[in-house]
């Protein structure tokens, strides 16, 4: 069985048949193009999705990190308070000991470090 193509008979179609496959490849262009943006368009918004997400992972991380910074503050003056009001944190005991020293007169703070003392002579 063989396809006959209906222009091979009739002039009339035959003569309408150029027109009519630039028409088609006309359509089918368009077609193609309409697709062709639509995917561009897809492919740029699920790039700037991929952008989106790529920063809120980074925030989520830059978030877990600052949490965990301040977690370990946190531990740490907790650990202080506990050692302050026991009464055995040493830079506690330090400093009201130098205050003490030099209220009495038994040492004198420098102005400049409040860290550096010198004897007094007590006779």
């Amino acid at each position: 069985m063989s396809l006959e193509l209906p222009h091979k008979k009739d002039l009339t179609t035959n003569a309408k048949l150029p027109g009519q496959l630039t028409e088609n490849f006309e359509a089918i262009e368009a077609d193609d193009a309409r697709d062709d943006k639509k995917l561009a368009d897809e492919v740029i918004l699920r790039k700037k999705g991929d952008d989106d997400l790529s920063k809120r992972c980074f925030d989520l991380e830059e978030s877990r990190v600052t949490y965990k910074k301040l977690k370990e503050v946190d531990s740490y003056w907790r650990d202080r308070l506990k050692r302050v009001a026991l009464g055995t944190d040493e830079e506690t005991i330090e400093i009201v000991l130098r205050k003490i020293l030099v209220d009495e007169g038994i040492i004198k703070s420098d102005v400049n470090s409040p860290r550096s003392v010198t004897r007094t002579n007590s006779n």
